[in-house]
């Protein structure tokens, strides 16, 4: 689908309307907890912390260390040095530093993983460094996904990598492109949910964002899709769930930029979220565990 035409859908010119007012203003009515609940999507943005336990890893630059549950300005910093690293080696056509950066990345987001189930963000990384192809790859991948028009566009990127690790590269690496990951799906899940049992209608295929299962040891995982008989729940193997995940991806880009655009109409604090990065922020926090959240059948 084109994005002109995905925007002009009545049903998306809705689901805006309604998000619009609140990301700062009021009305979202989120129970996070059996005490407590968000009535902006900024409020919960206030509550951003990340990692959940302390990590450290080296950049081509520094160590560095993160202490459990640091505030999103902490994470910024983090991130501002990283996406400088990260588009730098883009720049100077470095495989290796680009590798160290990409990297940087996977460990800030706890997702440098070697599943036994599969290669995973690691073994991919690995494989890439060895071959001598990362560039190569980037280079298409990012010129196709800097300018998106059409959706279609997932299914011309050769060897296409596109889940919650390979998502935060491509957010760094390029401007107004969203972190999709299995929160930001949770939480988009829920605010259609929201929008639709609100406007008395069914959710419609074009707003049937998938659900990503979460990445947890826990027995007592979060819940994060907020009605699995609407939305699909994907555990990413195959390369048609690399183009799924983008698909979304694409469509959660084009949407959070255009109720960024629609909600400068309404009053803003100075806490106020004016930023995709900021909004991408509250919603990851909405989307850690809907457990508490107004529920749907």
């Amino acid at each position: 689908m084109e994005k002109s035409e995905f925007l002009a859908l009545s049903e998306t010119k809705s689901f805006v309307n309604w998000l619009s007012p609140r990301v700062n203003n009021n009305g979202l009515d989120f129970q996070y907890s059996m005490e407590s609940s968000y009535s902006t999507i900024s409020a919960a943005k206030n509550r951003y912390q990340w990692p959940p336990k302390a990590c450290r890893f080296f950049t081509p630059e520094r160590e560095v260390k993160i202490v459990a549950k640091s505030s999103f300005r902490e994470n910024q910093k983090i991130l501002d040095e990283i996406k400088r690293g990260l588009q730098n080696s883009l720049n100077n056509a470095d495989d290796q530093q680009l590798a160290a950066w990409i990297e940087s990345t996977l460990r800030w987001g706890g997702v440098f993983t070697a599943p036994a189930s599969g290669t995973g963000n690691k073994g991919w990384l690995e494989e890439r460094r060895s071959k001598g192809d990362l560039r190569d790859y980037f280079s298409e991948c990012l010129k196709k996904l800097a300018v998106i028009n059409d959706d279609s566009i997932r299914l011309e990127i050769k060897n296409l990598r596109s889940n919650a690790g390979l998502t935060k590269v491509y957010s760094l690496a390029l401007d107004d492109f969203a972190i999709y990951d299995s929160r930001v799906a949770a939480a988009l899940t829920w605010l259609v949910s929201s929008w639709a049992e609100d406007e008395g209608c069914e959710v419609p295929e074009s707003l049937k964002f998938v659900a990503l299962q979460a990445r947890t040891s826990s027995n007592n995982k979060p819940l994060r899709n907020a009605n699995k008989k609407i939305f699909s729940t994907i555990s990413i193997s195959h390369i048609r769930d690399h183009q799924k995940h983008l698909l979304w991806n694409i469509r959660a880009n084009w949407l959070l930029n255009l109720v960024l655009q629609e909600q400068t109409k309404f009053q803003r604090g100075s806490n106020a979220i004016t930023t995709l990065r900021e909004f991408e922020a509250g919603l990851f926090v909405l989307g850690d565990n809907l457990n508490y959240a107004r529920q749907f059948k």
